[in-house]
């Protein structure tokens, strides 16, 4: 018995098939491109043979594939005819009258309704005239202009009447003012047209061949948008004739000319078929016999008509309400594409790329003082066996798993591959795996992405905060939903974090940077100044003039998606690079960015190892600022050709990083000792040591350390290892790369080589299949140590052990003995203790924990940063950070001035 076939299933397969790219057919059925991927392995579970390959070049049919499609194509088009020739003989329950631009149909519709009580009888606006939602009956009647973009013998064809038209000319043009013109005042004026203009409207709004005279001045043809017309209004290039109803909105690119025989008609149009709709009661009707579609009785006009009747203006002041010329001139607000994708001239800002939206953003703008949603911090999933989230991320671990993602960078809303060598994204705990591919970025990448994020500037600093926000909350609410399973799935399997840090970064974290971040920037915009009687003083927050590069690190997916979109919250554009171990869960953070509605342009992102990025960005004169997170050694260079070039840069950039630390833990004699087991397991060895703020360093009382050692050394050696993403319950994974292996075994060796240096467990080392290092504990009576001083970022901790009376002693020369100050904790119950270690170690830590491991800080619960060599401290997550991305302009507005420049003490 052959298969049951899910045709959502066959149609997926054919949109893959027909482009042999997953990424496209993802995109044109608005799907998530693991999700498509997971729809066509079912396909082929069901027929149970392999329909496509997955190659470094794209995708391809097998040779069942190849059969199978066209026989999938022809039982598409067999369904989708078997369902319209069904509706079409139905009887008449609904009839859905579709209409295109700026034709007003109430009044008919509402006497259809009144005539057909027992009719479901509903509009669809279209937009610009789309017939070919005739021939899929998706609509049962049209309403357009005429001639319609396909073969008429496809359609039944009723004339409903005729449209007035109106001249569009700058304000300040000699035709403006007047009542009316006619065609021999616009005889020598060059008109602006449309792509695919024929014969017939030329000779007729040209008014060519003109006996004895030359031929009619041609203005430039447009295939772009509309707003493309309006600036060659605007400018002077060439006037436009329209509708009466468009008002100041020339015709749209995919209307039809005007015939000569006069004014464009409007019609009503259906398509060919079965006609079985019931008639047989009194308020049953076909859409067919409308009355109504002739309910209008105007007549067409000819050219002499025209003449006499002459074409209405349309005076700047009385259309679009702002401005100058055709009533918009430099009030002409909205995004949309230029030709070319280029800025054009006297708009507002336009995006360029693959979405394009119009809107209005000073006519329309919402009057209203909004308040944003209160963030909540994200619920952490537990992930246990049998949770519906384990199931759904299992499935997402084995898609990507087993798919080799094509990694692009996106510049402008265009995804393609860097131009220079290519490079792999393996698993670190199983190296051989290759999950995806990238192109190194070169410097023309660069330049291209520097370029697109300036051209996006003008629409996006020009969009409200409340439109910006709404990206953001959305982009949330995605992660959430949907895309948690597909994030997280690429955090596991690209860098080894195991579930419980998948979940609490990719997800939670993300999710709360992009809440939480909204409500902080709102808080920046309520903070305004007082005002004196007579003044008004107020505060505006723009954007800072240039693009902001964003530089993320491989540890954290949260930290790599909060760099580049806090400073776009706040209305600047930027340059995103994360890091090459990163870039599978980046890939898909900008996905769901762009699900969420962010415009091309507003972050780019270029992916690769950064050289070109160093050589071109922060060379550029428009660099207004650098979102680091990394290596001390790579923020000291960046921050070091900042400062050669500083010369050249615009204004001086926004320099914010975080680099690190060598982070510590002590306990007071008075400490539990199963709270500091605790913080020095998960605080030192959770994701192999690798967080910025993980315990590297350990101060402990002889008291304590004799009586927990054999415990707490026994329960690390007990701590599960191996492959994340195969087993779910692994407490560790792999360290990053084969880079930071060397680094750890360098380091491990070293301490071997030491006498006085104990290795009290761990010190193991494999890379012959993933990057695996053991969990290790140095035990070393000198505090000034390597171990205590050099950070090693990965599982490896150095316990010095103090004589208990020797406390405030251990306090004073741990505090400076490391160049860092990012986190530490103390662990004790002496309430005195406590407050020794808070202020000795004041500055020893931005993130001081009290009875608790110096990890795991939470957006909106403990703002993160440190000092010293760890960074700037400018508290991602936070207000503080936000304000970094913005710059003040203070307006002071006096209500009745000074006249006299005289003061009372210059007497009378």
């Amino acid at each position: 018995m052959p298969p049951d076939l899910d045709l959502r299933l066959v149609r997926y397969f054919t949109v893959v098939a027909e482009r042999l790219n997953f990424a496209q057919a993802a995109e044109e059925l608005r799907v998530a491109q693991p999700s498509l991927s997971r729809q066509i392995q079912r396909l082929e579970n069901t027929l149970g043979v392999r329909l496509l390959e997955r190659t470094t070049r794209g995708s391809r049919l097998t040779a069942a594939g190849a059969v199978f499609l066209p026989q999938a194509q022809q039982l598409l088009h067999g369904a989708q005819q078997a369902v319209l020739t069904a509706l079409a003989a139905a009887p008449a329950r609904t009839i859905t009258i579709g209409y295109v631009d700026d034709l007003v149909i109430t009044p008919a519709v509402r006497k259809l309704r009144n005539r057909c009580p027992d009719a479901h009888v509903r509009t669809r606006h279209l937009g610009s005239q789309d017939a070919s939602t005739l021939l899929d009956r998706q609509v049962d009647v049209l309403v357009a202009r005429t001639p319609l973009p396909i073969p008429a013998e496809d359609l039944e064809v009723t004339v409903l009447y005729s449209e007035a038209r109106v001249l569009l000319v700058p304000a300040s043009h000699r035709l403006a003012g007047k009542e009316a013109v006619t065609a021999d005042d616009i005889a020598a004026e060059p008109l602006v047209g449309c792509t695919g203009m024929g014969a017939e409207w030329t000779t007729f709004w040209r008014l060519e061949p003109r006996s004895g005279s030359e031929p009619a001045p041609l203005g430039p043809t447009l295939a772009e948008t509309y707003e493309d017309k309006i600036e060659a209004i605007a400018d002077g290039t060439a006037i436009a004739i329209v509708p009466a109803a468009t008002g100041a909105t020339p015709c749209a690119p995919t209307w039809s000319p005007l015939r000569s025989t006069g004014s464009s008609p409007a019609r009503s149009s259906w398509p060919p078929g079965p006609r079985t709709r019931t008639r047989s009661s009194q308020s049953s009707c076909d859409p067919r016999r409308i009355s109504w579609a002739r309910s209008t009785p105007h007549r067409p006009l000819d050219r002499g008509d025209y003449e006499r009747r002459g074409v209405r203006k349309v005076r700047g002041e009385d259309r679009a309400g702002v401005g100058s010329g055709v009533g918009v001139s430099g009030g002409v607000s909205g995004w949309g594409r230029g030709a070319a994708g280029r800025h054009r001239k006297g708009t507002k800002g336009y995006f360029p790329g693959r979405r394009h939206r119009r809107w209005t953003l000073r006519e329309h703008r919402m009057d209203a003082v909004t308040t944003v949603p209160v963030p909540v911090n994200e619920p952490v999933k537990g992930y246990a066996p049998g949770s519906p989230e384990r199931a759904a991320l299992e499935a997402g671990i084995k898609e990507l798993g087993g798919t080799e993602t094509e990694l692009t960078m996106t510049i402008g809303g265009e995804r393609r591959m860097g131009a220079g060598e290519p490079i792999a994204v393996v698993e670190p705990h199983d190296h051989g795996h290759v999950l995806g591919r990238m192109g190194d970025a070169a410097e023309a990448d660069v330049a291209e992405a520097i370029a697109a994020a300036r051209e996006a500037a003008p629409g996006w600093r020009a969009m409200s905060f409340d439109d910006r926000a709404a990206i953001f909350l959305r982009a949330a609410d995605l992660l959430a939903g949907p895309w948690r399973p597909t994030l997280n799935a690429a955090t596991i399997l690209g860098q080894s974090k195991s579930v419980q840090q998948a979940e609490i970064d990719a997800a939670c974290e993300l999710i709360d940077f992009w809440r939480f971040n909204v409500a902080y920037a709102r808080q920046i915009q309520e903070t305004q100044p007082r005002s004196s009687p007579g003044v008004w003083n107020r505060m505006e927050y723009r954007p800072l003039e240039g693009f902001v590069l964003a530089i993320t690190p491989f540890n954290f997916s949260a930290i790599a998606g909060n760099l580049p979109t806090a400073p776009a919250l706040m209305g600047n554009v930027v340059v995103w690079k994360p890091s090459p171990t990163q870039q599978l869960a980046a890939h898909f953070t900008m996905r769901v960015l762009e699900a969420a509605g962010l415009p091309p342009g507003v972050i780019n992102m270029v992916t690769g190892n950064g050289r070109a990025v160093s050589e071109i960005a922060l060379r550029r004169p428009d660099l207004a600022g650098l979102h680091f997170t990394g290596s001390v050694g790579t923020f000291q260079a960046l921050w070091r050709t900042i400062g050669e070039n500083i010369a050249g840069y615009r204004g001086y950039p926004r320099i914010v990083g975080e680099t690190g630390g060598k982070d510590f833990v002590v306990a007071h004699p008075s400490a539990d000792p199963a709270v500091l087991k605790t913080a020095l397991v998960r605080g030192a060895f959770e994701y192999q040591g690798q967080k910025c703020s993980a315990a590297s360093r350990a101060y402990v009382p002889r008291s304590i350390w004799d009586g927990m050692r054999d415990e707490f050394c026994a329960e690390t050696e007990a701590l599960t290892m191996g492959n994340v993403g195969a087993d779910l319950s692994t407490f560790m994974g792999a360290v990053i790369d084969g880079r930071a292996f060397a680094k750890h075994r360098a380091a491990i060796e070293r301490a071997r080589s030491i006498d006085s240096m104990k290795i009290l467990v761990g010190g193991e080392l494999d890379d012959s299949r993933g990057y695996f290092v053991r969990p290790t504990v140095l035990e070393s009576a000198d505090p000034t140590d390597e171990i205590f001083t050099k950070e090693y970022f990965g599982p490896i901790l150095g316990v010095h052990v103090y004589d208990d009376a020797d406390y405030d002693r251990v306090l004073r020369q741990m505090e400076g003995v490391s160049e860092y100050g990012l986190t530490g904790a103390v662990i004790a119950d002496d309430r005195a203790a406590i407050a020794g270690a808070t202020e000795t170690l004041r500055f020893a830590a931005g993130n001081f924990y009290v009875n608790d491991k110096p990890t795991g800080s939470i957006v909106g619960q403990q703002p993160f940063g440190g000092a010293r060599a760890s960074g700037t401290n400018d508290k991602a997550g936070s207000v503080f950070n936000l304000t970094r991305w913005t710059s003040a302009r203070v307006i002071k507005e006096s209500f009745v001035p000074p006249t006299d420049y005289r003061y009372p003490h210059m007497g009378p």
